[in-house]
């Protein structure tokens, strides 16, 4: 499925308080498996440029779902390698790649130029599916910062047409969709950049989507979607930014 997303943002919103260091600690599960590594395996894209890529697997027989990051601040850190172990251990495949140009990856750095092909040539084989978006403050040093959930929206395929009517996908076909970002207020500084992130589940914050188009609160049967976010002449993908002047 190829998708055409924009974006709309507005207003002001208030953050929500953190929860306590020792409540944190109460509530992070145990681990459940022994993890077995794979690391810098090569992986080609379409145009040939090499990615380096370190996989993390819970040491066990069967299936698990998966999590994937991928970073320009290098994934051979204490920081991406506790990711890895953390989530493993409690039975998610991880996968954490550098992003071209840095690193050990091949091909050449230009920030989120050529992203939406290494992270997002895929295809949908679902019949609904959620589609997430927020902006990001990149300062001059590369750093990235969100705004929580300031700037952040979600839609369900189903629910692409009218929230009052469900309206199941045609997997293969092209859509568009319309991301409502919450209302925010942001000062972007000289030398900053926008960046926008597109992610497929926002669980808990929103309900979860089994990808099957059956009641998420009732159904066990779950479908793994891959998806393709298209942005050339004849699907624009957008976000659309109303300036305040100060």
């Amino acid at each position: 499925m190829r998708i055409q997303i924009k974006f709309f943002l507005f207003t002001v919103v208030i953050l929500f308080p953190l929860s306590t260091l020792a409540e944190s600690i109460n509530i992070i599960s145990k681990p459940d498996y022994e993890v077995r590594m794979d690391l810098n395996v090569v992986i080609p894209m379409r145009d040939g440029v090499k990615l380096s890529t370190d996989f993390y697997f819970p040491d066990a027989k069967g299936k698990f779902p998966a999590i994937l990051i991928r970073t320009p601040y290098h994934k051979s850190t204490p920081r991406y390698d506790g990711y890895g172990k953390f989530y493993a251990s409690r039975g998610y495949v991880v996968i954490i790649q550098d992003c071209r140009g840095r690193y050990d990856s091949g091909g050449e750095w230009y920030p989120f130029a050529g992203e939406e092909f290494d992270g997002y040539d895929t295809m949908s084989s679902a019949k609904d599916i959620d589609f997430c978006g927020k902006l990001v403050d990149v300062h001059p040093n590369g750093a990235s910062y969100n705004f929580c959930y300031a700037a952040s929206g979600i839609i369900s395929a189903r629910f692409r047409e009218s929230v009052e009517k469900a309206s199941l996908i045609e997997p293969g076909k092209i859509y568009n969709y319309e991301i409502k970002l919450r209302p925010a207020g942001i000062v972007f500084k000289k030398g900053h950049r926008i960046r926008v992130e597109i992610y497929s589940s926002d669980f808990p914050i929103f309900n979860r989507n089994l990808n099957t188009g059956k009641n998420p609160y009732t159904s066990t049967e779950m479908l793994k979607a891959n998806k393709a976010i298209y942005h050339d002449a004849e699907h624009s993908s957008h976000i659309v930014l109303p300036v305040i002047e100060r």
